[in-house]
């Protein structure tokens, strides 16, 4: 289950195993929730809060990450920074971890494809028109692969939330 909106996002997991012998066995089940602070495209950096608790009947999960966003034209930065502590065995063994990571992203579409023309309100457009009519114009314009073609008019099929015709 998602829940979501501008600065909250909320899911829930529960987790089966297939067993060798074909049993479908419980594993776990989870809840994970995420607070957005700042936005990276009004604040001079966007900052959000993550948590996660994690467990079944022999073992507990809890983490949390501070999610931290710095958007520089068509480059992303993004650095999280959190910690992880379990309780195993039917809870006998604890462990805590401190973690960390930093990334770096370029966003090719608004770096590299609106260089033929400015962006444009996919809303503007049926899914028809774009599937029989703009797409083959563009793949071929752009020589695209017809996988890529693809893949491409199926992202813009799902941003536009309307099925592939």
């Amino acid at each position: 289950m998602k829940l979501g909106g501008q600065f909250f996002r909320y899911s829930s997991t529960v987790e089966v195993l297939r067993s060798v012998s074909g049993k479908t066995e419980f594993r776990d089940v989870a809840i994970e929730a995420i607070y957005n602070l700042t936005d990276p495209n009004t604040t001079p950096f966007g900052s959000a809060i993550y948590g996660e608790i994690k467990g079944s009947d022999d073992f507990i999960e809890l983490e949390a990450k501070l999610l931290l966003q710095k958007n520089l034209s068509a480059w992303m930065l993004v650095y999280n920074i959190g910690g992880e502590t379990a309780w195993e065995d039917d809870y006998q063994n604890d462990e805590a971890e401190l973690m960390q990571s930093a990334g770096v992203s370029y966003q090719l579409h608004q770096a590299k494809y609106a260089k033929c023309h400015a962006f444009e309100n996919l809303a503007d457009y049926g899914a028809d028109a774009l599937t029989h009519e703009i797409m083959p114009v563009m793949a071929r314009k752009s020589k695209l692969e017809p996988a890529d073609a693809a893949a491409v008019l199926a992202y813009l099929l799902a941003v536009r939330k309307l099925p592939p015709p």
